[in-house]
């Protein structure tokens, strides 16, 4: 007894021949930080998002994806390095003092000019966005590093 599609006259057995070879002809591209397997003309994996080609920031639309999860790891991820930590310090630390610098040296004169209210917020928003940044990157690098309280024993 064959089984068969009625629409195609084709045996499901050919199907499932055809695509076990043709998956075990594909390369699969493994990615470095979760081991997805992947397609092997994929940029970036497809469960954490990870560059995983060579040319995956190279170009500019790429890049963004690119920094986006450098960015992702750095504040939520479970590894983060102390290597990861200095660097996000050293590029984010001197825009946060120049916003606080800006704000603080700039003459205020609302009721002149209503754009510099608009401008006030944006860096606001910006000194918020900066320092909840580094206060992230800090405290995901600080709590990987202590070590986990002792459980108790489990009870019988």
């Amino acid at each position: 007894m064959q089984n068969s599609d009625a629409s195609n006259n084709v045996r499901i057995e050919d199907v499932a021949a055809r695509d076990s070879e043709i998956e075990n002809d594909l390369e699969w591209m493994i990615c470095p930080c979760c081991h997805q397997h992947n397609a092997p003309h994929a940029n970036f994996c497809v469960a954490c998002g990870a560059p995983i080609s060579a040319t995956a920031a190279i170009a500019p639309f790429e890049r963004i994806f690119a920094e986006g999860f450098l960015l992702r790891e750095a504040a939520f991820g479970k590894h983060t390095k102390l290597f990861t930590v200095l660097a996000v310090w050293l590029i984010f630390f001197p825009m946060m003092v120049s916003v606080i610098g800006l704000f603080i040296l700039v003459p205020r004169l609302y009721w002149l000019d209503p754009g510099l209210l608009v401008g006030d917020i944006a860096m606001l928003f910006m000194l918020t966005w900066i320092a909840l940044l580094l206060y992230r990157v800090t405290q995901n690098y600080i709590g990987q590093n202590q070590s986990p309280p002792d459980s108790p024993p489990p009870s019988a």
